[in-house]
């Protein structure tokens, strides 16, 4: 027998009677019925809310999403640091083996002279040949490599280094692991959401965690400094963002003992005032200045996201983090840019 159903007095079904609130009551409402009320009275919630309020509401589920992201980066990080020491280990094994086999046939060389010095003895006995043809024993050539293809290196031009890229900076780097370091091997982003120059000892500390991994062939992009921009953070004047932003460049030099540095230039924020757009431009000819001070490269890709026709869908509803689609577009454009800067290294090593 088929379980009665009940009424709802809201949406006027049928539905079992599981799907009630409480069916005991009256008058009866569904489970459905029931969420679509409590939604309904949250939206007008908000619409009441004052904008302070909902200021509160954003930047509290900002940095909640900011929080899971960097969870997320340090899963990844701890990953990637786990594969490349298997990586070493596995060519320290390629050594060793390469090592002994060259030993083996070096002690085989050795017994067979050896051998040979025992037969020219005179001893007594009289080798009997009974016409047959002494055999000739080549001397085998030393092997160096278990790799019968190997011979062919002599020939062949040297190859570059594999790729070491690391993009160093604030939130606006976060998504980049789905789009610049997914797109090749060596590749990896180290986004600290929140970092400031202002508040740049957290940010000093953060590179001194990271910079273990590389050596003097990683390439380094670094970009900090949209949220001093920011009004509601802006405490600090141009010459000392500037100099906060020359002892990071230092940092990562002395740690690393790599100058393949690179400034990525401040992008533009959607909805900000002319005065705030004329600021990051400004310190984009700052941070030029600096990066010929220091000698490491500068680029700026502001014209690429401040004029096209697709100008809107390049940045989210807040206006300062780009969209996926303008994610994609920046790293893109830091692929491009990695392959010219390794191109053009390439090129003056050779000369």
């Amino acid at each position: 027998m088929a379980p009665a159903k009940l009424t709802c007095s809201v949406c006027s079904k049928s539905h079992a009677k599981a799907l009630y609130v409480d069916s005991d009551v009256c008058p009866l409402i569904c489970v459905i019925c029931d969420i679509r009320k409590s939604t309904l009275e949250e939206i007008d919630s908000v619409r009441k809310a004052t904008s302070k309020e909902v200021a509160s509401i954003m930047k509290s589920t900002s940095e909640k999403v900011d929080f899971l992201n960097d969870l997320l980066i340090t899963e990844r990080n701890e990953r990637t640091s786990v594969v490349e020491a298997l990586q070493l280990e596995i060519l320290q094994l390629k050594k060793v083996n390469k090592s002994n086999y060259s030993d083996v046939v070096k002690s085989t060389l050795s017994s067979e002279s050896r051998t040979n010095n025992c037969s020219n003895r005179d001893d007594g006995f009289k080798l009997v040949k009974n016409g047959a043809r002494k055999k000739r024993i080549s001397e085998p050539s030393s092997v160096e490599s278990l790799n019968p293809f190997n011979v062919l290196n002599d020939f062949a031009v040297e190859s570059p280094l594999p790729e070491d890229t690391v993009l160093v900076g604030d939130s606006m780097f976060r998504n980049q692991k789905f789009n610049f370091s997914k797109s090749k091997r060596g590749r990896r982003v180290r986004s600290y959401g929140g970092s400031s120059l202002v508040g740049h000892k957290k940010l000093i500390d953060y590179v001194d965690s990271f910079t273990k991994e590389t050596n003097k062939n990683t390439t380094f992009i670094v970009h900090v400094g949209t949220n001093d921009l920011l009004n509601s953070k802006r405490e600090a004047s141009y010459d000392t963002l500037i100099e906060k932003y020359r002892t990071l460049l230092r940092t990562i030099k002395h740690r690393s003992k790599s100058n393949n540095i690179c400034i990525l230039g401040m992008l533009p924020v959607l909805f900000e005032t002319l005065d705030d757009t004329e600021d990051r431009k400004m310190l984009n000819v700052h941070l030029s200045d600096l990066a010929a001070e220091e000698g490491v490269d500068f680029v700026s890709f502001w014209k690429e996201f401040a004029h096209p026709p697709d100008y809107f869908k390049l940045f989210n509803r807040g206006g300062l983090h780009l969209s996926s689609f303008g994610d994609k577009k920046l790293g893109n454009l830091l692929s491009n840019y990695v392959e010219n800067f390794r191109n053009k290294s390439l090129q003056i090593k050779q000369t």
